[in-house]
């Protein structure tokens, strides 16, 4: 018989962290930094300055306990078809494709930190931020389905 004290869900917490831009959500992390967890970060938004100050400032040894990736989708605007990847040639891949291997497997370039499964219960996947990853999924899904393309438009890198 299994018991429900043995169950996984007391070994880790899923969380979804909501606010307003620039309310603190990422800034917010830098605490659980010093209180000795690793992050690894999947940033989809470029915005982890003020993370990176913070924790800087109050836990400067823990630097370290702080793995990031950034992924962004990257246009250009072209006068005959409004915005396309920027590798035309069928190179491209997608941010969501990326975010999608990354949490199967942490591995990129020299890094390989494994399944996010095998990490222990002292690190923390964050995506920052779930609105911007639900815009890569519709980035990837748009142009999967060229004939949806004249129903939208799609936002460019900032």
């Amino acid at each position: 018989m299994t018991l429900l004290s043995e169950h996984q869900s007391r070994k880790s917490t899923k969380l979804l962290l909501m606010g307003h831009s620039g309310s603190g959500k990422t800034g917010a992390l830098a605490s659980l930094v010093k209180a000795g967890y690793k992050l690894r970060v999947l940033d989809l938004d470029n915005g982890l300055d003020t993370l990176a100050s913070f924790v800087r400032r109050d836990c400067p040894d823990k630097l370290p306990n702080v793995e990031f990736r950034t992924i962004r989708d990257k246009f250009k605007k072209t006068p005959v078809s409004g915005a396309n990847p920027v590798d035309n040639q069928g190179n491209y891949k997608w941010a969501f494709v990326t975010v999608q291997e990354m949490i199967s497997n942490w591995k990129y370039d020299t890094v390989d930190l494994g399944s996010p499964a095998t990490w222990g219960s002292d690190t923390i996947l964050v995506i920052d931020s779930s609105s911007l990853l639900g815009s890569a999924a519709f980035n990837w899904a748009w142009f999967m389905n060229p004939g949806t393309k004249d129903m939208v438009e799609i936002e460019e890198e900032c």
